[in-house]
């Protein structure tokens, strides 16, 4: 009978570990359970962060949160890149992250505190705060790629322009004397194609220029920053649109 309750409370042990005793498979499940959770939760802030609410008065726009004062930049700036994602909203516009790729294609976005954008439907506006950063004049811009663009900003063309080029045209532009300064001619001027010029020294930033045309083989550069037009070095465009000539001739 002794025996009998010993085998008895035996079993009783054995039922209460197994009961307790968690499978290796079990655990496996949880930690990925857990580890999918974390996830879920990361993706979930990242794409639900808190627009901001700006309020406009006289061509600014204010962040109040922030106490940061956003002022449109001139025309001639455009962004390189802009997020789809909202950094803020106002009862006129919507604002998005300004970014850039680097030589590996990979993708940085600038402080919001600093630089924002509005959308191309919105006029592709760059809004930036003038108590962090400044924005770079024509020569200060450090010139790297040329981008010839139809109106409204379609790229067609693209080409870096080498170092020997790139003075030539820096030289035809930032040393012409006052009295070679043509912008007023422009309006004389047929007008050919918008010029995007990107920076190493500002990745983030395009400057936009125009080129014109006499309709005899002179083309002219004219920045509406400096208001000012100079004569360029023909060289530099024509390969733009004797590539175009092909293009059409192709399609």
């Amino acid at each position: 009978m002794r025996q009998n309750k010993n085998q008895n409370k035996q079993t009783k042990q054995t039922k209460r570990r197994e009961k307790f005793n968690f499978k290796p498979w079990l655990i496996t499940v949880g930690v990925i359970a857990l580890i999918f959770g974390v996830f879920s939760l990361i993706y979930f802030i990242q794409n639900h962060r808190t627009v901001l609410k700006f309020t406009y008065e006289n061509g600014e726009y204010y962040d109040k949160k922030n106490d940061i004062t956003y002022v449109p930049a001139p025309m001639c700036y455009s962004f390189c890149l802009k997020s789809g994602e909202e950094y803020a909203v106002s009862d006129r516009l919507t604002f998005y992250y300004v970014g850039y790729k680097d030589a590996d294609d990979k993708v940085h976005m600038c402080d919001p505190t600093a630089w924002l954008t509005t959308s191309f439907e919105e006029g592709a506006v760059i809004y930036y705060n003038p108590e962090k950063v400044s924005l770079p004049e024509t020569k200060d811009f450090g010139w790297e790629e040329i981008y010839l663009c139809n109106t409204g900003g379609t790229l067609f063309a693209t080409q870096e322009l080498d170092p020997m080029v790139t003075a030539r045209l820096l030289n035809a532009y930032f040393e012409a004397p006052e009295e070679e300064n043509l912008f007023e001619s422009r309006f004389d001027m047929e007008y050919l194609k918008e010029v995007r010029v990107t920076s190493y020294r500002y990745p983030w930033l395009h400057m936009i220029m125009r080129l014109y045309t006499d309709g005899m083989g002179s083309y002219y550069l004219a920045s509406f920053y400096d208001s000012k037009m100079v004569k360029t070095d023909s060289e530099v465009f024509i390969p733009f649109f004797e590539d175009q000539e092909k293009q059409n001739g192709n399609n």
